[in-house]
């Protein structure tokens, strides 16, 4: 069954049985529909290396961080922009 999904077939509907249908519109309702939303998002996180962990950290901490010095800098009587 699953070979002739590959198959560049147009006609499905005579292609499958009625069972074969049945069955992958069951597969379809486990897999696709009864997802929570945020699968896609935790499979993508999971594929993360290490490097890309720390540079999602940084692009999220830059500004903060950044700001942090500014201020600090800003208070001792000398400014750097970052």
């Amino acid at each position: 069954m699953f070979s002739r999904i590959q198959e560049h077939s147009t006609n499905y509907l005579y292609t499958f049985s009625y069972n074969e249908r049945q069955y992958l519109y069951k597969l379809a309702r486990i897999y696709i529909f009864d997802t929570p939303a945020s699968f896609p998002s935790q499979a993508i996180s999971s594929l993360k290396t290490i490097q890309d962990v720390g540079m999602d950290l940084w692009r999220n901490f830059k500004e903060p961080i950044a700001n942090v010095i500014s201020q600090i800098t800003k208070s001792k009587g000398f400014e750097i922009d970052l």
